[in-house]
């Protein structure tokens, strides 16, 4: 197969006697020519910059979203898409009360040696810092403890087990005391039924 030149500049091939026009390569231009022919047609500087700056914004907002996936990674990882980790927050910001609570709905000692007072919607926090000085705070429950309740019916710990248990009305919050965030992180939620004997 030779490539032939038409009369308008476009080659052929010839296969079995018959021309077939081969298509135009199309020409690459730099951004200053392609700017020059825009400029050429009407478009001012600023109306250009403007649809720049949105392909650009097109791009990386595609990148974003695709997640490459390696070879390297095992099966799990490659057929189950993981979404991005929740940062953690960091410790709870203590709300601003002064005086003791007058209703006390239930009181707990959990496995980080801090006693903890529930009344109404909040929690207060009372331990003894390596100096020995009384330390006490009031938090939101929900706070305190990372999607609670808002109020507490009853509370205990398991000192063996380091689990603090929440009880509100019928639903059971299960608890362990994370170190790092100052914060009880819930390990499990149970709704109980209870049923009346006559």
């Amino acid at each position: 197969m030779f490539k032939n030149k038409t009369v308008d500049g476009r080659h052929y091939v010839t296969v079995d006697g018959e021309k077939i026009l081969l298509p135009r390569k199309l020409p690459k231009f730099s951004w200053k020519e392609k700017e020059a022919i825009l400029l050429a047609n009407g478009l001012n500087k600023t109306e250009i910059a403007q649809h720049r700056d949105k392909k650009r914004q097109r791009i990386s907002r595609k990148t974003t979203l695709k997640k490459r996936r390696s070879l390297t990674d095992n099966v799990w990882r490659r057929e189950r898409v993981v979404g991005p980790s929740r940062s953690q927050k960091g410790p709870p910001v203590s709300a601003d009360l002064q005086y003791c609570p007058a209703k006390i709905d239930a009181v707990t000692q959990a496995h980080n040696q801090r006693t903890y007072v529930f009344s109404n919607e909040y929690v207060h926090q009372i331990y003894r810092d390596r100096d020995g000085l009384q330390q006490k705070g009031a938090f939101l429950i929900t706070d305190m403890f990372d999607h609670g309740p808002r109020s507490v019916s009853a509370a205990f710990t398991n000192l063996r087990s380091a689990v603090t248990v929440l009880i509100d009305q019928n639903t059971v919050y299960r608890y362990r005391w994370n170190k790092k965030i100052q914060r009880f992180y819930v390990r499990y939620l149970f709704l109980i039924k209870f049923i009346f004997k006559n």
